[in-house]
């Protein structure tokens, strides 16, 4: 139900500083499976209102467009290693013959990672307040390795397919001069392969890949948000809150940890021309390790993972990620449509790892959206 009141409940200067204390002070997650990563990006997208441009839509009084478009592609590059916050060298984390054989050390080591996700989304708006948007991605990944087992000692692993279906409701609880208050409640499905195999040095043939060749997470995951959005002229910004429940264990007994999320995004007047803006997105998030484990993964001995992606425990963290882009906005291409696109690049700022992880390196995103 809208709800709109001559001045507002709470003044957005006491929102805004509220909010950044609350950044500077809540952790942040980064993605360690291609599912999170498609994850984090529909969380990004659902964070913004669709109006006539794809942006925050705060002119109620003009017709609705209610369908929207859009299409996301995005790559995260992971090299390097990370131990809490303290940066490791692939000789570090790599074990050599000779050397004394720890749980922090592996025969097996990945070296650099590329994920690739084409995230597509139907949004349909019931009214200005009320939005339902349907997700779907693809995802591809891509991970290189060397290793000192025999006939191993460079190789290459993929996985692609689809990733986990999500069903979101978006709505706006209070609207108050240029600023939105809203929620957005959904369900994501596990239709994202957890049985992805592939050649590795663990045995001869085929075996289960690791979790971060996974397609989705198994289980049935329920995401939440909470958002703030304000228009000071052409500018616009917004502060989101948010988190991914995870329910249960997947059929190969282990789950994906739950994740919290607090981020805030700024697209300001415009540049060169009256269509191009600035964008600017800061977040911090807090992601669990993984809880149980696939048994498939382990190998006999005293040190059971061969390599460090292998351990549920090396899993979630702490990240600051932020990243610069530019949006463009076309002339409307009929009186039923118009279209705009945005290029993005992002780089964390900061990472405390669980145990020893591959670590972000770089993020590039271009999304392509259509509303008529």
């Amino acid at each position: 139900m809208q709800c709109i009141s001559s001045r507002p409940i709470l003044d957005y200067r006491q929102i805004a500083r509220g909010m950044t204390m609350m950044l500077l002070l809540t952790p942040v997650a980064h993605a360690t499976t291609p599912g999170q990563m498609a994850e984090l990006s529909l969380e990004e997208i659902l964070s913004l209102p669709t109006d006539k441009f794809g942006l925050t839509a705060l002119d109620y009084d003009q017709p609705i467009e209610p369908w929207q478009f859009s299409m996301l592609f995005s790559r995260l590059t992971l090299r390097g290693y990370q131990q809490g916050s303290k940066s490791l060298s692939d000789e570090q984390v790599q074990f050599s013959p000779g050397e004394t054989r720890t749980n922090e050390n592996f025969p097996i080591l990945p070296t650099i990672i590329d994920q690739d996700i084409a995230l597509f989304t139907l949004s349909y708006a019931i009214s200005h307040a009320d939005n339902l948007i349907i997700a779907l991605p693809l995802i591809r990944q891509s991970t290189e390795h060397r290793s000192i087992v025999a006939n191993y000692p460079e190789f290459t692993i993929d996985s692609q397919g689809l990733g986990d279906f999500t069903l979101s409701y978006r709505t706006r609880i209070k609207h108050w001069d240029n600023q939105d208050l809203g929620v957005s409640i959904g369900f994501s499905a596990p239709t994202g392969s957890i049985n992805e195999a592939g050649d590795t040095p663990r045995d001869p043939g085929d075996q289960q890949l690791p979790y971060t060749m996974q397609l989705g997470s198994g289980t049935w995951d329920f995401p939440l948000s909470l958002y703030y959005h304000n228009r000071q002229g052409e500018s616009k910004w917004g502060l989101n809150l948010q988190a991914k429940i995870r329910t249960g264990r997947n059929d190969r007994d282990y789950r994906i940890g739950d994740r919290a999320s607090v981020s805030g995004w700024w697209r300001g007047s415009s540049l060169f021309s009256s269509r191009i803006q600035p964008i600017m997105k800061l977040g911090y998030h807090y992601s669990g390790k993984i809880k149980g484990q696939d048994r498939e993964l382990l190998v006999s001995g005293n040190f059971p993972y061969p390599a460090g992606i292998t351990n549920p425990r090396f899993y979630g963290g702490k990240t600051v990620h932020f990243s610069l882009g530019l949006a463009y906005h076309p002339k409307r291409i009929s009186t039923l449509s118009n279209y705009g696109f945005s290029v993005e690049v992002g780089k964390p700022l900061y990472q405390s790892l669980n145990g020893v992880q591959p670590k972000q390196h770089l993020q590039l995103s271009v999304q392509w959206h259509l509303n008529y």
